[in-house]
């Protein structure tokens, strides 16, 4: 039986700092760096299986700078996982957010952001849903009516 090749090293610090307190969630993390969460899993683990066999990727540098830039990696990380290229790549991109002039971190930023996000999607939701149950209940109470 053949196990899975160990992901990159530049995957492995992904996880790592993704993994580290505080936690990132994956959904969020890929939300973040604007890919799918399916995407993440795939190139944070460096391939997928496909029939049975393993399927090597390695993250295209602006990619994976747009990851590194989600959880808090740095250029010199990057550099020294060997992937000077996504460092370059994440150099030239814009931080996430301003920095807090509280002394919080770029992650507390990152979270709040989410939170945010996941309040206006359950507002959403929840919008979407009382929109249905009225129909419902209107056409209802226009059959009660009539019937």
């Amino acid at each position: 039986m053949t196990t899975d090749p160990q992901p990159p090293p530049e995957a492995e610090l992904i996880r790592t700092a993704r993994t580290s307190p505080p936690l990132v969630k994956i959904r969020r993390a890929a939300d973040l760096a604007g890919i799918s969460e399916g995407r993440w899993r795939q190139l944070e683990n460096g391939g997928w299986k496909r029939r049975g066999r393993w399927e090597t990727e390695v993250a295209p540098a602006d990619t994976l700078a747009r990851m590194a830039r989600a959880v808090g990696v740095t250029p010199a990380q990057l550099t020294a996982a060997g992937r000077p290229d996504a460092a370059a790549e994440l150099e030239a991109l814009a931080p996430l957010g301003p920095e807090p002039d509280n002394g919080g971190s770029q992650q507390d930023v990152q979270r709040l952001e989410y939170e945010v996000r996941s309040m206006r999607a359950e507002i959403d939701r929840l919008a979407a849903a009382l929109e249905r149950r009225n129909r419902r209940d209107g056409t209802q109470a226009r059959h009660e009516a009539t019937g």
